[in-house]
Order: C-alpha cells, then structure tokens, then sequence
C-alpha cells in the first residue's frame, strides 16, 4: 500500500507546481489529500483551487481569517484525524505547514518553492528559524514541534524552478519546470505575451496612458499572434490593438497554457515575478521591458535572475523606442 501524502497549498502557484510534482513522481489519486487554504475570497484561488481538485483523493478547502487561536485549532483537530505519511508543501513557516508536521509520526517532508522567496537574500526562509518567539510561543501550545532549521535537515528533497541557485530551504534539489519540455507540445509555432504592470505606481514621473502609448507601439512590431495580460490590481484591462486574456488565471498558467497551444513563447514584462518563475523553460524566451524612472527595478530583477542563473533573451527600453531608435522584433 502506498503512503498517503497530504500536499499544503497557500498560492495559485503553489498549485501549478504541485500539478507538475503529481505528474513527475507518477502518484495516483487515491495516494494524495490536497489542505488549501486562503485568507481572503477570490477567484484566481478559488481558480486554481477547482483546477488541481481532481488530482485529490480528499481535499479541504480552508478559509483563514487570521484570528489565533481559531485557526490553529480549527488545522490541529483536521490535520489530526487525517491519515499520512508525507507532507508536500512551499510555505516553510506556515503554521498550517508546522501544525501538519506535528500531527503526523515523523512525517517525509517533501518540500518546494515558494516563488523568488526560495532564493531571496531577504526572504523570511533565509533566517534561521523563521518564527517570531511570538508565533512560536502560540503554536507550541497546539503541539507544534518545527521549526526552519528542523525542515532544512529532514527535507528528502526539494522540488526548485532555479536549479542554478542557493536555495533557503536545502540543496537537496531537483530542477521542475512549471511549462513541460518542447517534446511535450504538439505544435512548434510561436506568439508573444505581454505581462501588465501597475502602470502608474511603477511609472509616475509620465502621463497618465503615455507609458501604454508605447507598449502599443512596440506591441505592433512584433510578429505573429500578440497577447495582453492586464497586471490584476491595475484596472487596467485592455491596450489598444492588442487582444487581451481576460481570465482568473495567474501568468504562470496563461504562459503554460499558451505553451501548449503554440509550442514556444516570446514573454515580455516589466521585471515581474512570474518571468523569474518561468524563467528556466527551454520553451520560453524572456525579455525585460523598462522604461524611465524603472531602471531600479530592473537592476534588481537582472541580479536576482544571474543568482538564479537565469538569463534574460533580451533587455528592451521602451524611451529608445519612442524615440525612434527601434527595438528587436520576435
């Protein structure tokens, strides 16, 4: 009989790459009980929530309103009269993450990224235990016996999309891609998709719409089938001339998505966390858009992507364009 593996899911990416880890470790639905929880109502979660559903034998779907201890009592008594011998998850200080740990008898841990926070200098999981003495404290009176150090040296093994990085959590990794090989598409065709901003807090020495003047325009050089994401917070939901994806979707699974539809994808953003993401599929080319006043942002991205051994296709300068200097075509 095969152990059952509780898989913990915070995040619509989280439930991308625990779609992909079902696949490459060939586990069966009745093997696999899926906790996701939420802290607010929204329909990319509730999306990606319906998307990975019927890969679980069982699944809890939990809504967190934040208040101690009603959450933490609420996951001890599930997690409790759940059965399991493994525990997949991203979120290393989770208290939904430690309380599971600690309901199960000296669980495998399998563990994988949880975005850029796998491989930031700055992130939470780059500390030693990760918990306030505050969080600690509470959690200790459910039975919480973990902590980041403990998760480090237990971890069979850790699923990463930056193979070529220092990772916070362990060097046991293994390389996963959120886009399957080329070998896995059907057609070898190819479009372009353009990753939306909010345009106004990264660009706010310009003219209300000038920045998206020049998307446009270089939005009409490129060849081929062109798309447009509206960044979700921007209220932005079109650019004129460019079809736009109106979905509940997150970037990561247009991008796959559109992977499977045409084979290959030119994507082009303004430094934004789901290229870094996808940054290491041999079926996408990366472009980093800027423009004035976002130089910052993109000495940033360029460097976290050189620790993650990611390197981008090409660095684009919307002023350059406007200007009248051209840009490269796809």
């Amino acid at each position: 009989m095969h152990p059952r593996r509780l898989f913990i899911c915070g995040t619509p990416l989280q439930a991308l790459l625990i779609e992909r880890i079902i696949e490459l470790e060939s586990l069966s639905k009745d093997e696999c009980i899926l906790f996701f929880y939420t802290y607010s109502i929204n329909d990319k979660y509730a999306h990606a929530y319906e998307r990975i559903c019927p890969l679980f034998h069982e699944a809890h779907h939990y809504f967190c309103d934040n208040k101690y201890p009603g959450y933490a009592r609420d996951a001890r008594r599930l997690f409790s009269n759940l059965d399991y011998q493994a525990v997949y998850f991203a979120s290393a200080i989770s208290s939904f993450v430690l309380l599971a740990l600690s309901c199960a008898q000296n669980p495998e841990i399998v563990t994988f990224d949880d975005g850029t926070a796998n491989i930031s200098q700055n992130s939470l999981y780059a500390s030693k235990y990760g918990l306030t003495l505050k969080k600690a404290l509470a959690l200790a009176l459910f039975g919480n016996r973990y902590h980041l150090q403990r998760i480090r040296k237990e971890s069979r093994r850790h699923y990463t999309l930056h193979p070529g990085s220092t990772n916070n959590i362990s060097d046991k990794l293994v390389p996963i891609s959120i886009v399957g090989s080329l070998r896995e598409s059907a057609s070898d065709s190819s479009c372009s998709l353009i990753l939306g901003t909010l345009f106004r807090d990264a660009f706010p020495s310009m003219r209300p719409g000038e920045i998206q003047n020049r998307l446009c325009k270089f939005a009409s050089r490129l060849r081929g089938d062109v798309f447009y994401l509206p960044h979700p917070r921007s209220g932005e939901s079109w650019l004129r001339g460019i079809r736009t994806i109106d979905t509940q979707q997150v970037a990561e699974e247009v991008a796959v998505d559109l992977c499977d539809r045409y084979g290959r994808l030119d994507l082009y953003g303004f430094c934004s966390s789901a290229q870094l993401n996808l940054g290491s599929s041999e079926r996408i080319r990366n472009f980093l858009l800027t423009a004035d006043g976002h130089i910052t942002n993109l000495h940033t991205m360029t460097e976290t992507m050189n620790r993650a051994g990611i390197k981008p296709y090409g660095i684009i300068d919307l002023d350059l364009l406007h200007s009248g200097n051209g840009a490269p075509e796809s």
